[in-house]
């Protein structure tokens, strides 16, 4: 379902003209094909999952966003609003991002649930708390967010 919608936002920016999707949604179906190519050197013949697809979008827009960052401590504001404008169009292929308050209940559910609470486990419950959020939050902010919780 996914992969359809991008090939359809695909075709209907050739048509629109739309250069900045365009080239943003050419980079990730090629991005996404090399995928499927690895996957069958591999011997997995069977497609992508919508949440194999979510993670490769995800690590665009964070491959993105990083350089982002290094084009603005660069002073080259002009490159990093292009970043900045292909992260807008990944975005819309991700699932809504969590707010902080969102996220905070998340990690407090974690640590009762687990009984986990001390900065030794902070390993675990990033891992326990990558899976309950799966691409809703930036992982760096998310570790941001337990390090506070386990002060």
């Amino acid at each position: 379902m996914l992969l359809e919608k991008i090939k359809q936002d695909l075709i209907a920016a050739m048509k629109s003209k739309d250069e900045v999707t365009l080239g943003t949604l050419r980079m990730l179906d090629a991005t996404i094909k090399n995928k499927v190519i690895e996957r069958r050197a591999k011997g997995k013949a069977d497609p992508l999952t919508e949440d194999e697809v979510m993670e490769i979008i995800s690590a665009e827009a964070k491959k993105r966003k990083d350089a982002a960052d290094l084009y603005n401590k660069g002073n080259r504001e002009e490159l990093a609003k292009k970043e900045i404008e292909e992260i807008n169009v990944l975005k819309k292929y991700l699932p809504e991002e969590l707010s902080a308050e969102e996220t905070r209940g998340i990690i407090k559910e974690a640590i009762s649930a687990s009984g986990l609470s001390s900065k030794a486990d902070f390993g675990k419950l990033m891992g326990l708390l990558k899976e309950k959020t799966k691409g809703r939050i930036d992982g760096s902010r998310l570790k941001d967010l337990l390090m506070e919780e386990l002060k």
